[in-house]
């Protein structure tokens, strides 16, 4: 996100609040996020995108988890793709961190 307005913290002027807008996010929408920061290929995917949306980067994440979407969706449609999208995500994870350990006699 470009960020031409960026000030300093010790910058920040208790006026300025009235420009600065608060977005609340679901729980659901949080997970999913968490969960990417256990992917480094994704992230690298998702810092590569210019000036990206919040769509782009979920389009981006789904294909990484091997889901297509197309069309448009509503808000509810999206808070019940996000957590099976944070479970294949969290499955795939787990994937990688277990294993079978053979050792020979």
């Amino acid at each position: 996100m470009k960020s031409d307005n960026f000030k300093k913290p010790e910058d920040f002027k208790p006026e300025d609040t009235a420009k600065v807008k608060l977005t609340y996010f679901s729980q659901a929408r949080v997970n999913l996020n968490q969960e990417c920061t256990h992917h480094p290929v994704l992230l690298k995917l998702l810092m590569d995108l210019p000036d990206p949306d919040w769509a782009e980067q979920l389009a981006e994440i789904a294909a990484y988890c091997n889901v297509s979407m197309d069309g448009l969706y509503s808000q509810d449609d999206l808070e019940i793709l996000y957590p099976q999208l944070t479970k294949r995500m969290q499955d795939t994870r787990m994937s990688y961190t277990t294993g079978i350990i053979v050792t020979s006699h």
